[in-house]
């Protein structure tokens, strides 16, 4: 009970905030002030009725059906918060900032309610809208990234990283990475080639895609070759030694090349925490499965 009223206090402090302002705009609907009574007497469906059936609409009631819908995908009223920002937007007289607001919460319930396909669509007509393109863009990428789109996410990237003058190489790089594993699973050296090509382009000695460079040469059986990439990663960041340093080991055992002696400390299974969220792993994840960072995995020292 403690929890529920705790929940409530949002709605109760929202409505008497603007119950308050009764007085000094008297032009409100009667209709608009029993919505905030209804949410205040616990009767969020009479709330929602009494809003969207309300005849005229004005800013403030405008802010009214954002925040109360916000408040209820929160609390994971999602049928609520669906309804309350579809009829906003079925308004012709909404204006066209709100109608542009309205479209981004509905999407951001339709994410919370997994229809991801119904609010791709309402994202990507946002990217066209100066306003809400950032944030229509951020959650695209978002969801691309989970549904393993990675054409998409490069695209989306791009269009982000232009409109924001933001560096998402680093995230770009990850993508091409991506493309190129998903192809070594086929055995598709050429395709997996390029798409580490593009990687390097996007971000200049991307380690992720040196190994990967590496890992293919060692399949075709070029060990040497191998063993040079291994060795410009480890050169490079010395944190990802514990990373390539079994591969080291496997190519000279594969091949003629004199092997330099590692102790076997240096070959033990080392572990990897998200530096941001704490994640432990026994391999390194580029992208972190909590958190969802890229690049914040370290080997624990």
């Amino acid at each position: 009970m403690d929890v529920l009223l705790f929940l409530l206090l949002p709605i109760a402090a929202l409505s008497g905030w603007l119950t308050g302002r009764k007085s000094a705009n008297n032009k409100k609907p009667p209709r608009y002030f029993a919505g905030l009574n209804y949410s205040l007497s616990q009767q969020p469906d009479k709330t929602v009725d009494a809003l969207v059936q309300m005849p005229a609409i004005d800013d403030d009631t405008i802010e009214t059906h954002l925040t109360l819908g916000s408040i209820f995908r929160r609390r994971g009223e999602l049928e609520r918060a669906i309804r309350l920002h579809q009829g906003l937007l079925q308004r012709p007289s909404l204006p066209d900032p709100y109608k542009s607001l309205a479209q981004l919460e509905l999407a951001r319930d339709y994410i919370t309610a997994g229809v991801l396909d119904r609010a791709e669509a309402i994202l990507l007509d946002l990217t066209v809208n100066d306003e809400q393109a950032p944030a229509s863009m951020q959650h695209l990428l978002e969801l691309y990234q989970q549904g393993k789109e990675w054409f998409a996410a490069i695209n989306i990237a791009k269009q982000l990283q232009h409109r924001t003058h933001t560096d998402l190489s680093h995230m770009i790089a990850h993508f091409y990475c991506e493309l190129a594993e998903e192809t070594m699973k086929a055995s598709n050296w050429r395709v997996a080639k390029q798409h580490l090509k593009y990687a390097l382009k996007t971000l200049h000695n991307c380690p992720r895609a040196i190994i990967l460079r590496g890992n293919i040469e060692q399949e075709l059986g070029h060990f040497e070759r191998a063993v040079k990439l291994y060795k410009h990663v480890a050169t490079q960041n010395i944190d990802l030694f514990p990373v390539v340093i079994n591969d080291i080991v496997k190519c000279y055992q594969q091949s003629t090349a004199k092997s330099p002696v590692f102790s076997e400390h240096a070959r033990q299974n080392t572990k990897f925490r998200c530096n941001n969220c704490g994640f432990m792993a026994s391999t390194l994840e580029w992208h972190c499965p909590s958190c969802k960072l890229w690049d914040s995995i370290k080997a624990v020292q």
